[in-house]
């Protein structure tokens, strides 16, 4: 699978310790590396990733089976750029299964987490450490594990 880039918009906190052109925290880079994406990836992400060999090839499939807009995510884009926007894909897709607030409406999800680029306030290398955190210690499945939500 190829990496994401990490180019995305210099006033998102991932971006502010790194360099000021906007580039993305080196360090964060560094270590997130493709089988990092794979451990905080859902496994349904990771399905289409392994599949497709292009996370961007990925990325119509996993919005169709999340309800997300193609608008949102275009905006999304606009907003972090690409990579970015699919490093908040996957932590939206992956956060379906958090034990506590599961994400219920992930278009909806696409676009609170724009807005919060667009203010300067999206953090998604702590969710991303969240993540894989919380699935380390068995607390956040990476799928469906056959209980029903309510609705």
């Amino acid at each position: 699978m190829r990496s994401p880039s990490f180019e995305g918009d210099k006033e998102c906190l991932e971006n502010k310790a790194g360099g000021g052109d906007g580039s993305v925290n080196p360090e964060f880079r560094a270590w997130l590396t493709p089988e990092k994406l794979r451990e905080m990836a859902s496994d349904d992400a990771v399905l289409y990733l392994d599949a497709l060999e292009d996370w961007r090839a990925a990325i119509p499939f996993i919005l169709r089976e999340r309800g997300i807009n193609v608008s949102a995510w275009l905006d999304a884009c606009d907003v972090m750029g690409e990579d970015i926007a699919f490093l908040a894909l996957l932590v939206i897709d992956r956060n379906r299964y958090h034990p506590t607030a599961p994400i219920q409406n992930p278009g909806g999800a696409m676009r609170a987490f724009t807005q919060r680029a667009k203010d300067g306030k999206l953090n998604l290398a702590l969710a991303i450490l969240s993540i894989i955190e919380r699935g380390r210690q068995g607390r956040q499945p990476k799928g469906d594990t056959g209980e029903r939500r309510p609705v």
